[in-house]
């Protein structure tokens, strides 16, 4: 199974109905072509993981660069693990103005901005944020995985 985590910033501020509405989209769209992850969306920066077959994952990816919504889309990690960290999610979601979508892992790391340099130089950083909150929903339902 092949992962992607990459980091971007929103070109406009998001609402949260076009946050909902993005999420419905990709929901719809992620189920048809087996993708799951998760999508953070943090002080105008998303941090998504992609998960499903390389393939796929690099043409969503490549979508995603060239999508005007996102600017200075960086990828942070990508590689392959034996097993989805979202097995049962098509898009996780979680806005951190919102604690009501906030899982039991969430992560005091988004007490900060999410900056580019930050999580270029320190790529445990992001790993630990995305592992949190995978726990937190792991909790939730039930299941477990590691990266």
């Amino acid at each position: 199974m092949f992962y992607l985590v990459y980091l971007s910033a929103a070109a406009t501020p998001l609402s949260h109905a076009e946050l909902v509405a993005l999420l419905a989209h990709s929901r719809a769209s992620n189920r048809a072509a087996g993708i799951t992850g998760l999508l953070l969306y943090h002080d105008g920066s998303f941090l998504q993981v992609l998960e499903g077959e390389r393939e796929v994952v690099e043409d969503l990816f490549s979508r995603i660069a060239h999508d005007p919504r996102h600017r200075s889309v960086m990828r942070l990690l990508s590689g392959q693990s034996e097993q989805r960290l979202f097995p049962d999610w098509t898009m996780a979601f979680i806005d951190s103005r919102d604690p009501q979508t906030w899982p039991a892992g969430y992560n005091p790391l988004l007490n900060e901005p999410l900056r580019a340099a930050d999580c270029t130089r320190c790529p445990e950083k992001v790993r630990s944020l995305v592992l949190s909150f995978t726990r937190g929903i792991r909790r939730r339902i039930g299941a477990a995985a590691l990266w």
